[in-house]
């Protein structure tokens, strides 16, 4: 027999009803812009934001505690975890995060074979995220490690030429500099 499914609030053991959550919790998030933690609506102009910062928040959970997330694989499956400071309270990720800079910030772990916990993440864009990525090719050459991305604008040589040279067994030192 199959359990019941279960609100999706951290700590809340209650039959989900709608969305995911508990008649309680999804009476809270229709009437406070979406946050099922909230107990009463946000000043004016201030909703928005930390709507912005809890959907963060929810999201990094579902991501590695979700089997049926889109994300799952890549995040839970692969032993990614919530510190249980945060998994458990919105409030305590807040206060170690704070709100995020910008609309445009997302959270990212430093570390991204580590866990999402207040050492090893921050608010950060699109653009920042794309350069810590587990996909990237990263080069060591002069005693520096940077991604093939940035070798090759630093020193003016295509992408795919530097990775040509690489794949055809130059090293890393002579497949990012210039010909002579």
């Amino acid at each position: 027999m199959a359990s019941p499914r279960l609100c999706t609030v951290p700590g809340c053991d209650k039959r989900h009803e709608a969305h995911g959550l508990c008649k309680k919790h999804y009476k809270r998030a229709k009437n406070n812009g979406g946050d099922p933690l909230a107990r009463q609506r946000r000043p004016h102009g201030q909703g928005y934001r930390l709507q912005q910062e809890a959907e963060s928040w929810r999201s990094m959970i579902r991501r590695c505690y979700n089997p049926k997330h889109h994300k799952f694989a890549t995040y839970g499956a692969r032993g990614v975890k919530v510190c249980d400071h945060w998994r458990n309270s919105f409030e305590a990720f807040l206060a170690d995060m704070g709100p995020k800079p910008t609309p445009k910030h997302t959270i990212e772990r430093i570390d991204n074979d580590g866990d999402y916990s207040p050492d090893n993440c921050k608010w950060a864009t699109n653009a920042e995220q794309s350069r810590n990525m587990r996909t990237n090719h990263r080069i060591t050459a002069f005693g520096r490690t940077q991604i093939l991305e940035d070798w090759s604008r630093e020193t003016g040589i295509s992408a795919q030429t530097i990775r040509q040279r690489l794949k055809s067994g130059w090293t890393s030192e002579d497949a990012v500099s210039p010909l002579p």
